[in-house]
């Protein structure tokens, strides 16, 4: 029995491991809503200044919460463990 469930695991662990995570596999919703949420002017094009003020906007949301963390936050900047949660929450990393 022990043999079977060894065999299982090694058979389809090399699979799962193959599969693109979400984060790498960016969908057409995904990539609509922050297009839609960067391109402050609705013109059909995001600008260096609408990119920076929609993620410096991003930022200071997600520092607002984790705030009081030492874990998250260090003052006023997020640690690599709060930075990882921004990329989280936001659907751009998956762990």
């Amino acid at each position: 029995m022990k043999k079977t469930w060894l065999a299982a695991a090694m058979i389809t662990m090399p699979l799962a491991l193959a599969m693109p995570t979400p984060a790498l596999a960016l969908n057409d919703l995904t990539l609509e809503k922050y297009f839609s949420m960067m391109d402050g002017n609705k013109d059909g094009g995001v600008s260096k200044k609408e990119f920076i003020a929609r993620m410096e906007k991003m930022f200071d949301q997600h520092a607002a919460k984790m705030k009081g963390d030492s874990k998250m936050m260090k003052g006023e900047m997020m640690t690599k463990a709060g930075f990882g949660r921004f990329l989280e929450v936001e659907g751009m990393w998956v762990k």
